[in-house]
């Protein structure tokens, strides 16, 4: 008896990538909803059970689709690290680029999953990523509890939002930043805050 390909097979892997190609096209083409399966195998040049080898329906595939570009991302990103009781800028930075690199990389994959493809669970399963990795940096970045001023909880989902808001902008606008400029400005809004990051002073009452 034959073993049954394994997901990193080549043959597995273009198959799966004429199917998510498939998808996105015609999601771009006539939104998610009017997607049917057989609009899918049609346009992959692939027969219908060979679909369902894969997938349950296109639902599954367009979340399966998500997590494998970001177990991609995560293969590439390392959480930033202390050295010697001191975080630099390089530690941020280089991570914060590669992300970036990566949105930029798969554009249409994520132009079309965020802005086209009017699936709420394609929002909710990047912000849960995002979320997981904000937990991850914040537990290493501040290991000591006692010194956050914010609720941490919060704290992710304020910057788990912020930031997929910005890749949205981001790529609804073509890049109007490279990589380097829009992590640099990124780093400003979370490091400066929004008043500082447009040239007002943080009011005096704030923190007492």
């Amino acid at each position: 008896m034959s073993k049954k390909p394994s997901k990193t097979d080549p043959r597995v892997m273009r198959t799966r990538q004429l199917l998510r190609d498939a998808l996105i096209a015609l999601i771009h083409e006539k939104g998610f909803d009017a997607v049917k399966t057989q609009d899918i195998t049609a346009r992959a040049t692939l027969n219908r059970a060979t679909f369902y080898l894969h997938y349950r329906d296109k639902n599954d595939l367009l979340i399966k689709s998500l997590h494998e570009v970001l177990e991609e991302l995560d293969g590439a990103v390392n959480v930033p690290r202390i050295r010697n009781n001191r975080l630099s800028a390089d530690a941020i930075i280089k991570p914060l680029v590669t992300i970036f690199e990566h949105f930029a990389q798969h554009a249409e994959f994520y132009r079309v999953m965020l802005c086209e493809a009017g699936v709420p669970s394609i929002l909710d399963e990047l912000q849960q990523y995002i979320e997981t990795v904000a937990l991850q940096w914040i537990t290493e970045l501040q290991p000591h509890s006692d010194l956050r001023i914010v609720d941490p909880n919060m704290v992710i989902r304020f910057a788990s939002t912020a930031y997929i808001g910005v890749v949205k902008w981001w790529l609804e606008n073509d890049f109007p930043h490279s990589t380097e400029q829009i992590t640099e400005q990124f780093l400003w809004l979370i490091s400066l805050g929004i008043f500082r990051s447009i040239g007002l002073e943080v009011p005096s009452s704030v923190g007492k």
